[in-house]
């Protein structure tokens, strides 16, 4: 189907009224400045470092977690601080929420079942604010570990 040409020019006329239209403004209506701050996560403290697995024929072994993070928002309000624990080899863990503490700390005090098979599990902590920001990552390691000490 072949347009008149009169149609043609008339489209691309509008057209480019429209990309005037457009260039001629700054931003566009509800659009997020992209130079905004996102939060940032500083201070992480978790204990423990290693758990020790004492029993040598236990299939998992309780991991009692104790995360403190400072966060600071950036240019809009801190909307949820998140965690995950993630083994190095099979990625087994676990993920959630850190409950504010008080400004600027948020915490979490829980008790984990792990695999008790030596591993190393990464810690890290994140925020993402109200305009769907994500801040740093800040990162721990929880290393289960036999114990050498037992004898057969």
């Amino acid at each position: 189907m072949r347009l008149p040409l009169y149609t043609a020019v008339g489209l691309l006329m509008g057209l480019l009224a429209s990309m005037l239209l457009v260039a001629g403004c700054d931003s566009a209506p509800g659009a997020i400045a992209l130079d905004r701050e996102p939060p940032r996560v500083s201070n992480l403290t978790y204990a423990p470092e290693q758990v020790v697995v004492a029993n040598p024929d236990a299939e998992t072994v309780e991991v009692p977690l104790q995360l403190v993070a400072d966060v600071a928002p950036g240019d809009a309000p801190i909307e949820r601080v998140t965690f995950s624990i993630l083994a190095s080899t099979a990625g087994l863990g676990a993920t959630g929420p850190l409950d504010s503490l008080g400004a600027p700390a948020y915490g979490l005090n829980a008790l984990f079942e792990l695999p008790a098979d030596p591993d190393q599990y990464t810690i890290r902590v994140f925020a993402t604010d109200t305009d769907s920001l994500q801040s740093n990552v800040a990162l721990g390691q929880v290393r289960i570990v036999s114990d050498t000490t037992a004898t057969p």
